[in-house]
């Protein structure tokens, strides 16, 4: 009678078997395949999560802007104010409670209760560029007490209330108070092109270099003297991996922001409009004939001292 033999291999003890382990070939074979998998799949990875934040930043601002809305409607359609154009995070931190009642969460949580809250002002983008410890260190160095912003309201910057910087008609839509000046806030229905004109954007500054026009500015959606030295020197969103932003010297600022400003190595400003809509700009420049007079955020619609000649290229 014949006998069945078992398969090769088969009538070995376990042990054996799964002693036998890699050889040092497929080791080399299994380690060359992750790494490129690795090396494949870690930019699609950034860049899904940046997409993400960008994600979770529009909604932030779109709720911001329905907050507003319904602020509107519980005050004859006026906007709250008058507000620093700085949205800060822990507005009671500030030594002063004038300057407590100017903060934009502060004046929000008295007519809505806790609905805007540090978290609905935080950009998870803008906190990985910009940390909160580099806000306290600025502080440290300059002796200004600026406070983590990353958005700011399209609202007259407030040292320059004599001055032409990125002035709108009418101005101060969020108001203006100080010793000499008492603007109250616009209605909203005061604010023209209102699905174009910005209202809430991303907080970044970069300073033009030329004096030409003065009624620019600055070339992102944050005023001056609002803590720019604080803030990054780009738009924040869809940058590369790992660009961070802090504070060193104004020398040093400063030749970074010329060195953006040539490589036109802006992302993109997560913007929200007076109508509620939310979407990223990017930057742009204006220029008269063939003479650059601005590069970076586009700004207001509705500027108070129109240039004639200006084209948005």
């Amino acid at each position: 009678m014949n006998t069945l033999k078992a398969p090769r291999g088969q009538g070995r003890p376990l042990r054996q078997i799964i002693r036998r382990g890699f050889t040092l070939a497929e080791l080399v074979v299994v380690v060359a395949v992750a790494t490129l998998l690795l090396v494949v799949c870690t930019p699609a990875i950034r860049a899904a999560r940046s997409r993400s934040d960008s994600a979770v930043c529009l909604s932030n601002l779109r709720t911001l802007g329905q907050c507003i809305r319904a602020y509107a409607d519980l005050h004859d359609d006026r906007l709250p104010g008058p507000l620093s154009p700085s949205i800060n995070h822990d507005a009671t931190a500030l030594s002063h409670q004038s300057l407590i009642e100017r903060q934009f969460t502060w004046v929000m949580q008295q007519a809505l209760g806790n609905t805007v809250s540090d978290r609905l002002v935080t950009c998870p983008t803008m906190s990985k560029i910009v940390p909160d410890w580099t806000y306290e260190d600025y502080s440290l160095r300059t002796g200004d007490n600026i406070l983590p912003t990353h958005y700011g309201l399209n609202s007259y910057g407030e040292a320059s209330a004599l001055g032409t910087y990125r002035a709108t008609t009418p101005p101060f839509y969020f108001g203006y108070k100080d010793i000499l000046y008492d603007f109250d806030p616009v209605t909203i229905g005061a604010v023209a092109n209102a699905e174009r004109e910005w209202m809430i954007a991303d907080a970044w500054y970069r300073y033009r270099l030329n004096s030409f026009e003065p009624q620019f500015g600055n070339e992102g959606p944050h005023q001056y003297a609002w803590g720019e030295m604080a803030q990054p020197y780009f738009a924040p969103h869809g940058q590369p991996a790992g660009r961070t932003y802090h504070y060193t010297t104004v020398n040093d600022r400063s030749a970074a922001c010329s060195a953006n400003r040539a490589a036109r190595s802006d992302g993109y400003t997560n913007t929200l409009s007076f109508d509620g809509h939310a979407a990223g700009v990017v930057s742009r420049i204006g220029a008269v004939g063939a003479f650059e007079i601005f590069y970076g955020f586009p700004g207001t619609v509705n500027p108070a001292d129109p240039v004639s000649g200006v084209v948005w290229q």
